[in-house]
């Protein structure tokens, strides 16, 4: 009984363990290839050894219909599409499936979709002609190797996984996707862009990390992005770039743009809205480094290294209007060669210092050019550490620091050198600007520090220029504005021509600081000092010019030739003036007030070749002109005074607005090219000379009364020429009536054309109902004067009342002084004087007036090239 009970269960263990064995055996099968082959209905071309059996694939699921799931791929097994030529084919993964890599040979338009494929290994390869695209999610493994050969691999699923992404192969690979790598990113070869608004994020990112290879990314597209919780490497080892555009985004923690020596790396940010956010930059790191921002893109940093390492370069370029640099401080050429280029309307910001050549023996520029190009640095620019650095500000550029330095540290070699040149370029410094070494002592033979301000550009310092050992300054035609300077014993500034500015009152001396060369203004410098210039030694101007608000010690200002620009206050030509009673300005001499002068009744202003300019000039003395030249007046000029004297061959010409009662001596010519007014009460001004009066130019007369003395005159010895307008400014409280006649201009020579818009009888104006007629034939016949019509009822101005006067009437009928209560019944006096005939105040001839000669014209348009010509605006006061 027992015996035969061990014998069954015998047999029961053998059964089981041969049971056992066929799972064991199951479960420890070797690993297989699946292949899509696509020529036996799309099967699964390779399988477990379990059996011999090949199960055909009927549809385009991962796992067919019927299919056992122990035929299918595992994470222990390669899966290929396209062994065979595979045909173009959609592959649902239709939940979460697994293989060990994935290889795409000569498959035509795959794409897999619907779910996630886990790869083991991580490993990808493409060596197909056609696009295959992955629509489900990829997990990968271990080590994420992804080789792409030809044509692209896009990937629209999320790619995530514990492992590294490296790209290699010539082929391209998109993302589109948001995809999350724990560990890095390494683009060895081909090119990796992410697009359409895909994201990546990564611990680290290298691009061209392999020697002998090259890496090209692209983060391209709004909302598409490239984060890197750690580094960016772009050209690690290798050559790498990186194309950052069309509002794509790439944020890292620091970046390092040619890192190791014999690297290249390349980053353009390009379009409105493309931006690279990071920490520190190093560009040229030991390699050798480019950054473009161009085309309106932006990068962030925090600090920057241009050519960091030695024997690394470093490049940095930020052009267009729209580009922008946003960066902490920033070293160009730390041990290595930096170069900084601003550049087509780009603009920079340092929120720190700048050094430009801080070690090592390489020369390290900075180069700021073009309009609207700007540099805004909020601490200390220093060109020159301990070597060589230089600065150049071109083309209507602009810098702005704290601070600016050239050179720092005793240094045996090297050069600090900054050029301002071009027009609106310029250099502006919120503290203080030094030139030179802080150490007075040493050997510096070899060493210089040099700042050249050339034509066009600005250099300004708020608080002080301070010119140290080994250092120069070249004003060399543009401007140096400060308000103090502060200079080493025996250091001179080289003042050659341009502007040097200082900000506050100034006494000039003897020193090093006002050189000879300094207080000497020859022709190209001008000397301009905001507040009281004393001075204390002579300062010469010898054609160049000066400008300040007020002079004391004017006994040592030796005026030969110039320039001499009064701009605060008032200034008094006469006894009490700090010019003292009597002025003199020979050829070459100029003296202007950006205020109001006046010339005291005992003062007198003598122009001889020279030229006096005020905003305002009232004249109480006299003014002497000579020279066969015109003498020009530009702003309001009152004369008042005793006379302005104009002798035969020249000419005063007054440019802005005239008045006043002051006559004119000499025989020469006067000009007029604005409004003229003879005084604030009626005058009878005299002029010995000619007068022209420009198209541009108005002549405002006044009218209140009968006598000479109630109603403005000009008498003429010479010849007059008209072509100005004319106004009347007529007293209400004079009452016109007929036969009233009013000689205005008294011409004694020749009279040349006539007011603008007026002929010979015309109505110039109704006045108190009465109307006021002009004639250019007055008194001896070429004398010009106003009138009023001889007999009640001529309303046609003719020698009779007639038929033709009653025709007039009924035309002007409501108009200005007809059928109007001030003149009673027009009708009935039309009536009661119809067929008289009418004597004029005086005889209306018929000769044409001279139009005035060429000659004139053009100095008429001198005085009024400013105005335009303006309708006769004449004046009916009470109508």
């Amino acid at each position: 009984m027992n015996a035969a009970i061990a014998k069954t269960c015998c047999r029961c263990f053998t059964s089981l363990f041969a049971i056992l064995a066929v799972v064991l055996l199951a479960g420890t099968a070797q690993a297989a290839t699946f292949t899509w082959d696509g020529q036996l209905s799309n099967s699964w071309g390779g399988s477990r050894n379990v059996g011999s059996v090949i199960v055909p694939k009927i549809n385009s699921n991962w796992e067919p219909d019927g299919y056992s799931s122990l035929l299918l791929p595992t994470s222990s097994d390669p899966v290929v599409f396209g062994e065979y030529n595979a045909y173009n084919r959609t592959v649902n993964l239709n939940g979460n499936r697994s293989a060990k890599s994935l290889e795409f040979k000569n498959a035509q338009y795959f794409r897999l979709t619907n779910g996630t494929l886990s790869l083991a290994s991580g490993n990808l390869t493409s060596t197909s002609t056609f696009t295959q695209t992955l629509d489900a999610d990829i997990t990968l493994g271990s080590s994420g190797i992804w080789d792409v050969s030809w044509a692209p691999v896009i990937v629209n699923g999320r790619i995530s996984g514990s492992t590294n992404l490296t790209k290699r192969g010539v082929g391209p690979l998109y993302l589109t996707n948001d995809d999350n790598l724990l560990h890095n990113t390494y683009i060895n070869q081909g090119s990796f862009k992410i697009q359409d608004g895909g994201s990546l994020t990564n611990s680290e990112a290298y691009i061209g990390d392999l020697p002998g290879t090259l890496g090209t990314a692209y983060v391209t597209g709004a909302d598409s992005t490239w984060t890197s919780t750690d580094g960016l490497h772009v050209g690690s080892r290798g050559r790498g770039t990186l194309g950052i555009t069309n509002a794509g985004t790439v944020t890292s923690t620091y970046g390092r743009i040619g890192e190791l020596a014999d690297s290249n790396g390349t980053v353009t940010v390009h379009g409105l809205n493309s931006t690279w956010n990071s920490g520190g930059l190093s560009i040229g790191h030991y390699g050798h480094g480019i950054l473009n921002i161009q085309g309106g893109g932006s990068v962030v940093n925090s600090g920057t290294g241009i050519g960091s390492a030695e024997g690394s370069t470093g490049t940095v370029t930020v052009t267009d209007a729209g580009s922008t640099w946003n960066t902490g401080e920033m070293s160009i050429g730390v041990y290595g060669k930096g170069t900084l280029n601003i550049q087509n309307g780009a603009a920079v910001q340092t929120d720190s210092w700048v050094d430009i050549g801080v070690f090592g023996t390489s020369t390290n520029i900075a180069t700021i050019t073009g309009t609207n190009s700007t540099w805004d640095i909020a601490s200390h620019l220093r060109v020159g550490y301990s070597t060589s650095g230089k600065l150049n500000i071109e083309n209507g550029g602009t810098v702005t620091s704290n601070q600016g330095k050239l050179g720092e540290l005793e240094v045996d070699y090297g050069s600090s050198i900054v050029t301002v040149t071009g027009a609106n370029s310029a250099w502006h410094n919120n503290d203080t600007l030094n030139v030179g070494l802080y150490s007075d002592v040493g050997d510096v033979s070899t060493y210089e520090a040099t700042l050249n301000i050339e034509t066009g550009g600005t250099v300004s310092a708020v608080n002080a220029v301070r010119l140290r050992n080994a250092g120069s300054i070249n004003l060399l035609g543009g401007t140096l504005r400060t308000a103090n300077f502060e200079f080493f014993p025996d250091k001179v500034m080289n003042f050659d021509a341009g502007k040097l500015h200082l900000t506050q009152s100034t006494a000039i001396n003897s020193s090093n600081i006002f050189a000879l060369d300094v207080r000497n203004l020859t022709p190209g410098k001008t000397l301009r000092v905001d507040g009281i210039t004393t001075l204390q030694t002579p300062l010469t101007l010898n054609g160049g010019k000066f400008s300040t608000d007020s002079i004391a010690g004017f006994n040592n200002f030796d005026f030969q030739s110039g320039t001499l620009e009064l701009t605060h206050g008032n200034l008094i030509i006469g006894s009490a003036g700090l010019l003292g009673p009597n002025v003199s300005l020979p050829s070459g001499e100029h003296i202007a007030v950006t205020k109001n002068a006046s010339i005291a009744s005992n003062g007198v202003l003598s122009l001889s070749g020279g030229s006096f300019s005020a905003a305002k000039l009232t004249n109480n003395g006299t003014i002497l002109t000579s020279g066969n030249i015109v003498n020009l007046f530009s702003n309001e000029v009152v004369h008042n005074g005793s006379e302005i004297r104009t002798p035969a061959g020249a000419g005063t010409a007054f440019g802005g607005s005239y008045s006043g009662s002051g006559d004119f001596t000499g025989q020469g010519d006067v000009y007029f090219g604005a409004d003229v007014r003879l005084g604030d009460s009626p005058s009878t001004v005299m002029f010995q000379g000619n007068v022209y009066l420009a198209p541009s130019s108005t002549l405002t007369l006044k009218l209140d009364g009968l006598l000479s003395e109630e109603f403005d005159r000009v008498m003429i010895a010479g010849d007059a020429s008209l072509e100005s307008n004319l106004e009347i400014d007529w007293l209400e409280s004079f009452i016109l009536s007929p036969n009233l006649e009013f000689e205005i201009l008294d011409i004694a020579g020749t009279l040349n054309g006539q007011f603008f818009g007026l002929g010979e009888g015309d109505l110039v104006g109704t006045f108190g109902g009465e109307d006021l007629f002009i004639s250019y034939n007055a008194g001896d016949g070429n004398d010009v004067a106003l009138f009023t019509s001889g007999t009640p009822g001529n309303f046609d101005s003719d020698d009779d009342v007639d038929g033709d006067d009653f025709l007039t009437l009924q035309r002007r009928f409501g108009q200005q002084g007809f059928g109007s209560s001030n003149h009673g019944n027009d009708l009935a006096a039309w009536n009661a004087n119809y067929g008289t005939t009418t004597t004029p105040s005086f005889a209306l001839a018929t000769q044409a007036v001279p139009e005035p000669s060429t000659g004139i014209l053009l100095v008429l348009g001198m005085v009024g090239l400013a105005a335009e010509r303006r309708m006769s605006t004449r004046k009916l006061h009470g109508v």
